[in-house]
């Protein structure tokens, strides 16, 4: 008997490109591809009209190991597509729409209800007249909201489908979860555009957005993919939004806010110690879940509960503040590759030589 998964992927009609996908263990398949399905129709209907996209149907072999990725760019190349079964997206999701609930949980009855659609002269009517209207707003370009962020990098664009949305969130938060990252050095502004033009190849630009993330959740940006434009492309226009991207924990903590980002368990660590670094220990705040609680437990419960906090004590208090703050900074230049923090060559030097010589200890 043959045992086979089931692989659901979405593909931009006009790029020929996989752009969402997932793969199913067969077990599993008619409730996950159900659900798979109609996210897809609720992602779409979260944007300004719903694109050329199709759903494709793979099975593949379970007991055999390959790279899903690979697989459905040889499928697309050697012309395959065709033979699989598919539904094409707008017509989801007008089954979605005119279905009280919306879509069923499970892919047998989505397919059911499909058929249904088309068999019914009347509905299947008013089918061809929704997929028309949808095609008539995706082709109006200069009703189409374009969205720029502008970062040191340069431009990138995003359309107003609920994909584009989509790719604009999760690059807000590839840009959260690598904060104080190396990956981000050189970016301490984020400037973000809304606008509408008629210039065809900007939007056409906008809709490849999905082209810079993998097509598989939690759809991570790929920096290598990144189609960055050049500043100038937003001369003569004025930001929506102007964000500080530097790294410190302040204006780290209202990025977060500001977008409703998710927090980097990492990335928050290493605020705390930047926090440490330029302030000192806050002697009201707890440190539990800190990673770096260790280096710092000690002197914390000093200031926090000895006769320490009193003020005839400041000299030492304050030495002790030093000393953490030294700490935090030798962890940020040492232990993580911190923007901002990086050691400098003679620092570099120093330390190498430090190395050599705890290597060769003097002989007595």
């Amino acid at each position: 008997m043959d045992t086979n998964d089931t692989i659901l992927f979405n593909v931009n009609d006009e790029l020929g490109k996989v752009v969402d996908y997932i793969h199913i263990p067969e077990e599993y398949q008619d409730i996950q591809c159900g659900n798979y399905l109609r996210e897809q129709a609720e992602l779409a209907l979260g944007g300004t009209y719903i694109p050329e996209e199709t759903v494709y149907c793979l099975q593949i072999d379970k007991d055999i190991e390959m790279d899903i990725p690979s697989v459905l760019h040889e499928v697309i190349y050697n012309g395959e597509l065709e033979d699989l079964p598919f539904i094409p997206l707008r017509s989801l999701v007008f089954a979605h729409e005119i279905s009280a609930g919306g879509l069923p949980g499970h892919m047998f009855n989505t397919v059911s209800l499909l058929e249904r659609i088309n068999d019914d002269p009347d509905t299947a009517k008013v089918l061809e007249e929704y997929i028309r209207y949808h095609s008539e707003k995706m082709n109006n370009t200069p009703e189409r909201t374009v969205t720029s962020i502008q970062s040191e990098n340069g431009v990138l664009l995003f359309d107003d489908t609920g994909r584009g949305i989509q790719c604009m969130e999760r690059y807000l938060q590839y840009l959260a979860d690598n904060y104080f990252s190396s990956a981000l050095k050189g970016i301490d502004s984020l400037d973000i555009y809304y606008f509408s033009t008629t210039n065809n190849n900007i939007v056409e630009d906008s809709r490849r957005c999905a082209c810079m993330f993998t097509p598989e959740k939690p759809h991570c940006f790929i920096p290598s993919e990144g189609m960055y434009y050049p500043k100038d492309l937003m001369k003569g226009y004025s930001p929506s939004v102007q964000c500080s991207l530097k790294p410190c924990e302040n204006d780290y903590d209202q990025f977060l806010r500001r977008f409703k980002l998710d927090r980097n368990e990492l990335m928050t660590d290493i605020a705390r110690l930047d926090y440490i670094y330029k302030n000192g220990i806050d002697s009201s705040q707890a440190s539990y879940g800190f990673i770096h609680e260790n280096s710092f437990e000690q002197i914390y419960n000093k200031l926090a509960y000895s006769y320490l906090n009193g003020s005839e004590h400041s000299p030492l208090s304050k030495a002790l503040q030093k000393t953490a703050k030294d700490v935090a900074g030798r962890i940020l230049r040492t232990e993580y590759n911190v923007r901002g923090y990086e050691l400098s060559k003679p620092e570099k030097k120093e330390e190498k030589k430090e190395t050599r010589k705890n290597n060769n200890p003097i002989k007595l």
